[in-house]
């Protein structure tokens, strides 16, 4: 078995997806030395809903980061699916984030000028999945958020819950190991706040770990498990 195939193993159900041991990430700014993380450790399960919660400078984001395989950290351990990744190259980091992460942003990150249809099969396009699969997966994808009657419409014709919703399709599309999402409900109004959690829930209950930054108190009572942060350090970690 290749590498890469071996990489798209679940673990074990009692093996954490992700873990940290003492992680670290130290900046310098200018004679100053940051420490965005400062020995944090955290096992993240698989049908876990964790919310990161924690004020702007907490290092709530630089663990999402880390998380994402967008950072590599200054010492300590990263465990992903049962293989220490901490000291993973570029390209393979690019492999990770493209194969086995799913995001979801604040801002949707949509492109404006794709379909619904074409937004949520770029990950599978990047993946070289043939274009097919791909529509025959965005589709399926889309039904699962309830999306499926809007796939020829644009970015700019959906409301904000629905871009959130066409948002949360791309991130399962490539079927991820976990779903990161970075304060998801930021650019919402109390009622697509609450379909956005709803959905989060439901990924859960489907088994995928789904690991949310915020900062506000009542969004992360939507999850059954709260890392609380501030500088660089956890404060608690505790279910509810």
């Amino acid at each position: 078995m290749s590498e890469k195939a071996s990489e798209k193993t679940p673990p074990a159900a009692d093996v954490p997806v992700i873990e940290l041991i003492d992680a670290k990430k130290i900046y310098k700014m200018g004679d100053e030395y940051v420490h965005a993380l400062d020995g944090v450790s955290v096992k993240i399960f698989k049908g876990e809903f964790i919310a990161i919660l924690g004020p702007s400078g907490s290092g709530k984001s630089t663990m999402m980061n880390m998380l994402g395989f967008m950072d590599t950290l200054t010492s300590g351990t990263m465990i992903f699916e049962g293989k220490d990744v901490s000291h993973a190259g570029a390209g393979r980091r690019a492999w990770y984030r493209a194969n086995r992460i799913g995001f979801i942003f604040q801002a949707f990150n949509l492109l404006p000028r794709l379909s619904v249809l074409e937004n949520v099969m770029l990950p599978l396009t990047y993946s070289k999945v043939p274009r097919k699969e791909a529509d025959r997966r965005a589709r399926e994808a889309l039904s699962r958020v309830a999306l499926d009657h809007r796939i020829s419409h644009i970015p700019s014709q959906l409301s904000g819950g629905e871009r959130q919703r066409v948002a949360t399709a791309r991130a399962i599309v490539n079927n991820p190991g976990v779903i990161l999402a970075d304060e998801p409900t930021g650019n919402l109004d109390s009622k697509n706040v609450a379909r956005t959690l709803a959905l989060l829930c439901s990924l859960r209950d489907s088994g995928l770990p789904v690991v949310m930054v915020t900062h506000d108190l009542e969004v992360s009572k939507a999850a059954g498990r709260v890392v609380s942060m501030r500088d660089g350090k956890i404060l608690e970690d505790y279910k509810q």
